[in-house]
């Protein structure tokens, strides 16, 4: 999904590469499964992971554009050891520059409380939630400003099986700094994640004007 607000940036790529690292120093196998914003798988991939080897999968040639949602990954051997990360790069129209690059490192879901800084300061900040679990899960979120009083937004979420919910901040905020809790009702359920994104001013030329003489 392409952040930008400027109409000029809405074509420029958001590469997603999934990268998947076998800690073991024997063979492991497993799947990638991608899931939509609704919870839909919309695509699994088998994986042979050599040892200590590493796989690098585009998951923006299997979602495509103008989508969110989460990537799994599901070892055969259940106590083996990876490391899961999706790594983000925003580019540019021409050539290989880009905008800004970024990790998300993959999580195990909880039901613990989390908390996630915010800042909406000349920036726009989205509250990512995703359900881990093939069932429904239900989530507590309360958004506090920075002085910690009285949260400006209490809501409980209700998410379906592998479903993702983008909780845009900048409205509830509305400038300030502020702090979020996340509280799901089942254990090992939800990840979340805040995002920032720092916002330019676009500038629009005013058009020529002209008059008949």
């Amino acid at each position: 999904y392409q952040p930008s607000l400027d109409p000029v940036d809405a074509l420029n790529l958001p590469a997603n590469w999934i990268q998947l690292t076998n800690l073991e120093h024997s063979k492991q196998t497993g799947e990638l499964v991608f899931y939509d914003r609704e919870g839909r798988e919309i695509a699994r991939k088998s994986v042979l992971l050599g040892a200590s080897g590493r796989f690098d999968h585009g998951a923006h040639d299997i979602a495509g554009r103008q989508q969110v949602g989460i990537v799994e990954w599901i070892p055969t051997k259940s106590d083996a050891r990876f490391q899961l990360r999706n790594v983000r790069y925003y580019y540019r129209a021409q050539g290989d520059n880009f905008d800004g690059a970024f990790q998300l490192e993959g999580v195990v879901g909880s039901g613990e409380l989390l908390s996630v800084p915010l800042d909406t300061a000349g920036s726009s900040a989205i509250l990512e939630l995703a359900n881990t679990r093939a069932e429904t899960i239900k989530v507590d979120v309360a958004i506090y400003p920075a002085t910690g009083s009285t949260p400006l937004h209490q809501q409980t979420y209700k998410l379906p099986p592998h479903a993702t919910y983008h909780l845009i901040t900048d409205s509830i905020l509305n400038g300030q700094e502020g702090l979020a809790t996340i509280k799901a009702n089942k254990a090992e359920s939800v990840i979340a994640t805040a995002m920032q994104y720092a916002l330019s001013l676009i500038h629009i030329s005013e058009p020529t004007r002209r008059t008949p003489i």
